[in-house]
């Protein structure tokens, strides 16, 4: 049995080829590495299958590697007459899948899948209204592929298919839940995973997907046809060697990894879409910022340069005049398709509303904040998803200008009651409770909120709710202006044409860095605080830990309490959890610099109403 991914229709490549047959070209010529996804998110996935599976008896677990699986599956299905086999994998020829739960008793074989979005309704309510739900059509036709295979393999068993679902309304009785397979009460655990976990019955549904496939998911090709016809025509494209020129782009396209090159890896739409005629084939659609795409798409100009501007203004100045203080979301769009078209837009332009932002109380604490949701409750008395705050970073800017950095993460496998030593720990940074907290968007201070109530509601919380009142300057006149927001001040004040259609703090920074570098800015660049950089977050990357954004921290954290690092990972993940966390406080210190700095140049005279910042040669130039 080959194994490489090419010669097997798999469960992913099913459903990739479904959503558009392009991707089972673009598939073969990546990585292995790139193909794969998040590596903590899947090891948390197949956690939550082990929870599921603490209710059956005789449960037995396949190997990593695929062949082996196969075999271990194929034989224990031939030998056992009542077993439940974790990661089970069936093939028929060339079609192979991978189920979560397979469970045999007598002739009939259950499918078991296990799925994180909350339930709060009962089977029978939720099957009428699942039918309408993206994600639930997404999940019978992964069933349906799956129901398919076992069926060709095992033709003569009974099939029924099973969903499993975390409930919104389950509190849970146990302490540190999360590390049930370290527990010795076994009944105890899988009393609290009946009550967690609630099955849905869907071998009806799936037999209807089966005979017609389709929903949002499903590309026209393969509308309305049953799942037999539609793994005949993804097979027969696979073995497919020429250019596949008879598809189109769609509204797929928006979030397809592949539409765009990567590394030495042309992209889809270069591929497929491009003509001699682009003068840059790279800037597409859907990157353009705000709304619009969809009478863009229909229209085929699925290329910035290609995109009609309508009623929009036709130049920088159209639109500098006709605008109000703020920067709109349309106007950033605007700017973007004049800058696709080689029409001149300025290198900056800063809105002279962001004068006010030059002067700030001190000290300053740019505070970031790292929060975890996960099915299985870590607490006693804890919710699915309820948010643990495990880690924060804070860079403190003194009266004289100096920085101190200030950070924690919980690296304690059992300690449950977090939040206690994320209060503790945010007490100790440096005259917290003086001068102004700087972040960006609204989470940092909710989080504080939120603290405040479940402390509040506490028994023995009087400590914590009296330093977290102190911390937000309840009652007092500084509590209007002790948060500030940098969000706001970027969206509304700050054009950088680097940024393209990002609005998010990493993008920011970027284009920030990009900026110092394109017009040799002095003071802290990022050769002083990146390491000479314009993308800091992939430098601190270390062989496969990708920790490059929020989610991918929260995972490794999970995976870190959960017990699923191995000890070479243990050795260097919380390192880069540390990095990656200093670094957004660092951002965010850097970004504000960056505006205080303009702000500054505005308010002292220097600069006379908006500033405006053009390239030497009128030409819209990168730094690279």
């Amino acid at each position: 049995m080959n194994k490489t991914r090419e010669h097997f229709l798999n469960d992913h490549i099913f459903m990739e080829g479904l959503r558009c047959p392009l991707k089972l070209k673009m598939m073969n010529q990546v990585s292995d590495a790139s193909f794969h996804h998040d590596g903590y998110r899947q090891r948390n996935k197949l956690y939550l299958r082990d929870a599921v599976a603490q209710r059956f008896n005789n449960v037995k677990h396949t190997p990593d590697d695929t062949e082996d699986a196969r075999a271990t599956t194929e034989e224990w299905l031939q030998s056992e007459d009542e077993i439940t086999i974790c990661g089970a994998v069936v093939h028929h020829h060339s079609a192979l899948t991978r189920i979560p739960i397979l469970r045999k008793k007598g002739e009939q074989l259950t499918l078991i899948q296990v799925h994180g979005k909350l339930r709060n309704e009962s089977p029978n309510r939720l099957e009428k209204k699942n039918k309408k739900t993206r994600h639930h059509k997404d999940y019978l036709i992964r069933a349906a592929f799956r129901r398919e295979v076992v069926k060709r393999a095992y033709p003569g068993s009974e099939i029924q298919i099973l969903f499993y679902h975390p409930l919104r309304n389950y509190v849970s009785g146990t302490e540190n839940l999360h590390r049930f397979k370290a527990m010795k009460e076994v009944e105890k655990v899988r009393g609290e995973f009946m009550n967690l976990f609630t099955e849905f019955n869907v071998t009806e549904e799936v037999k209807a997907e089966s005979e017609s496939l389709s929903g949002p998911f499903v590309h026209t090709l393969f509308e309305g046809i049953p799942v037999t016809k539609a793994i005949a025509k993804i097979e027969s494209l696979m073995w497919k060697k020429s250019v596949l020129s008879e598809f189109g782009p769609h509204t797929g396209c928006s979030y397809c990894t592949f539409r765009k090159r990567s590394g030495e890896n042309p992209g889809c739409w270069e591929l497929h879409f491009t003509d001699s005629s682009l003068k840059k084939p790279d800037l597409h659609l859907y990157e353009l910022i705000g709304h619009g795409n969809q009478r863009e798409a229909s229209h085929m100009e699925i290329f910035q340069e290609q995109v009609t501007l309508h009623d929009a203004p036709g130049s920088f100045e159209a639109i500098r005049n006709c605008g109000t203080g703020n920067i709109t979301i349309q106007q950033r769009r605007t700017l973007q398709i004049l800058s696709a078209k080689d029409k001149e837009v300025p290198l900056l332009w800063v809105r002279k509303e962001l004068a006010g932002l030059h002067t700030i109380a001190k000290p300053i604490h740019f505070i970031d904040f790292e929060a975890a949701t996960f099915a299985i409750p870590l607490r006693k008395q804890m919710s699915p998803y309820q948010p643990l705050f495990y880690q924060f970073s804070c860079h403190t800017m003194d009266d004289d200008g100096g920085i101190r950095h200030t950070e924690w993460l919980d690296l304690d496998f059992d300690e449950s009651d977090i939040h206690k030593s994320f209060i503790r720990e945010l007490a100790r940074i440096p005259e917290i409770e003086a001068g102004t907290i700087v972040h960006y968007s609204p989470f940092e201070r909710q989080a504080i909120h939120q603290l405040l109530n479940e402390f509040g509601s506490r028994a023995e919380g009087e400590d914590e709710v009296s330093f977290l009142n102190r911390f937000l300057k309840k009652g007092s006149k500084e509590e209007s202006y002790r948060f500030l927001d940098l969000n706001p001040w970027v969206r509304d004040y700050y054009y950088n044409r680097l940024m393209k259609n990002g609005l998010s703090l990493k993008e920011v920074l970027r284009a920030v860095l990009r900026y110092e570098q394109l017009t040799q800015q002095e003071g802290k660049t990022a050769s002083d605080r990146f390491s000479g950089s314009v993308d800091p977050y992939s430098v601190i990357q270390k062989e496969k830990s990708a920790i490059q954004d929020g989610s991918s921290a929260m995972n490794a954290w999970i995976s870190f309490k959960c017990g699923l690092l191995t000890p070479q990972e243990l050795s260097y993940i919380p390192d880069i959890m540390k990095k990656y966390c200093e670094l957004d406080s660092l951002a965010l210190l850097h970004v504000a610099e960056h505006l205080m700095r303009l702000g500054e140049r505005i308010a002292g005279g220097e600069q006379e109403g908006d500033i405006v910042e053009r390239d030497n040669d009128g030409m819209n130039r990168e730094p690279f």
